[in-house]
């Protein structure tokens, strides 16, 4: 069997954070759209079929996209263990956050040449880990690593996924 889909969630339910005099952490509202597409392969074939003895070989692929078409608020950014994900419109759901490596500076010199400081105002200096400056409070690049230049990073959804499965028949035993 081939299948090929396409289906829009509408309504989904999301988590919008609350100002703290609420009381509450989290309000659960209808705030999003999403649409997955994909295609599915499923195959069963019986390479021995005897009275006693059968063989079969079952193999299955499968292809997802999914894509946030809209969300109420800009992001929603969550927290899992180790890192962030984020749901925002023109990206896959729970896409992992978070800025983008480039290496690390090699010598003291290398690290002054870059100019970059982190959120509290420390330069950065040599051994430390490279992350590119994307932006700032005005939207262009301002030279300080800090939340502004987090992105999407990765998601989460494996690009191809399937499986091979075969079984030997012998009477009433299965193998």
């Amino acid at each position: 069997s081939f299948d090929v889909f396409e289906s829009v969630t509408n309504n989904m339910v999301i988590y919008t954070l609350l100002p703290s005099y609420f009381g509450y952490d989290y309000l659960i509202e209808n705030g999003g759209k999403m649409k997955n597409t994909g295609l599915e392969f499923n195959s069963f074939i019986r390479i021995i079929d005897g009275s006693n003895f059968k063989w079969d070989i079952l193999a299955n692929f499968s292809t997802v996209k999914n894509e946030i078409i809209s969300i109420k608020g800009e992001k929603l950014i969550g927290s899992i263990l180790g890192g962030e994900v984020v749901n925002m419109e023109g990206s896959p759901a729970y896409s992992f956050y978070g800025l983008l490596y480039k290496g690390v500076f090699s010598t003291q010199e290398e690290a002054s040449n870059a100019n970059l400081v982190n959120d509290k105002n420390i330069p950065f200096q040599a051994g430390d880990a490279i992350f590119e400056d994307i932006s700032g409070p005005y939207g262009v690049p301002d030279h300080v690593i800090n939340s502004y230049d987090k992105t999407v990073i990765g998601s989460s959804i494996p690009s191809a996924f399937g499986g091979l499965f075969t079984s030997f028949s012998y009477k009433r035993w299965t193998l």
